[in-house]
């Protein structure tokens, strides 16, 4: 007996945008270098009714920049703008939007033709020159194949005009309760080993934008990156490798040992 197989029933059930939002923010708590994309929705626009987009952090504030002209983008961007995900916030960008293909000839001349520059920016999901006016130096650099020379033509076209990440942060920490993020919030996360700061990412956040001395935040420090890790399981290993989920997959190699 011939049986009828429900090719839906087979594939994947799609992520919405809220359900898109809450997973790259917890992935930022994780990656806050600044250089690392995360991808939104299905790679191929027929996977998905939502489309793709792309995602970076304007570090060291917990503020999310999204580029891209697909609903997801639209969606991410109301998520984040209004507040939906707790302790995130979006990247102010002006409501124009002006096609990246109109400054194409002015950084192909910037590059002397070379075509640097553009090329990598289209690639990188950027639709228009907005996107890259308002995505700091830092996120650029994480676009394959943008070093310090390509950004340098795309800057002589389209300079950054967004906000300084640290003022940002300064701003939101006060909205937040009157915290202090001076400068020394960078310095202050470096104390922590990046399985400390795999393991307690929210913990670390609140200590380096204390006002604490740096004496006694180092001994804190010292404190929790001495803390034994727990020995990893290799069936959970394997088990989240075979998933395909590398970011948690990372997270939990860094947060465990082996036997």
């Amino acid at each position: 007996m011939s049986h009828d197989v429900d090719d839906d029933a087979s594939k994947p059930a799609v992520r919405t945008p809220e359900q898109e939002a809450g997973r790259i923010a917890e992935a930022f708590d994780f990656y806050d270098r600044g250089k690392h994309w995360e991808i939104a929705g299905e790679r191929r626009a027929e996977d998905s009714p939502y489309g793709t987009a792309h995602v970076c952090r304007v570090v060291p504030a917990r503020v999310l920049h999204v580029i891209g002209a697909s609903e997801m983008a639209e969606q991410l961007r109301h998520l984040y703008g209004s507040g939906a995900v707790t302790g995130w916030t979006l990247q102010p960008m002006p409501e124009t939007r002006t096609s990246l293909h109109t400054v194409k000839q002015a950084i192909l001349r910037a590059a002397d033709g070379l075509g640097r520059g553009y090329t990598q920016l289209s690639r990188g999901g950027f639709t228009c020159t907005e996107e890259v006016q308002a995505c700091p130096d830092t996120a650029i650099l994480g676009v394959p194949n943008i070093g310090p020379s390509t950004l340098d033509i795309i800057r002589s076209v389209l300079p950054y005009l967004g906000p300084d990440p640290a003022e940002l942060t300064a701003e939101l920490a006060d909205a937040d309760g009157g915290t202090d993020a001076s400068p020394q919030t960078a310095r202050v996360g470096g104390l922590f080993t990046l399985a400390t700061r795999a393991r307690y990412p929210r913990l670390v956040e609140q200590l380096a934008a204390s006002r604490m001395p740096h004496a006694a935040l180092a001994k804190i420090a010292d404190a929790l990156n001495s803390e034994p890790l727990p020995l990893a399981d290799p069936m959970v290993d394997l088990l989240l490798d075979t998933a395909g989920l590398r970011r948690i997959l990372e997270i939990y190699r860094t947060t465990h040992v082996e036997h």
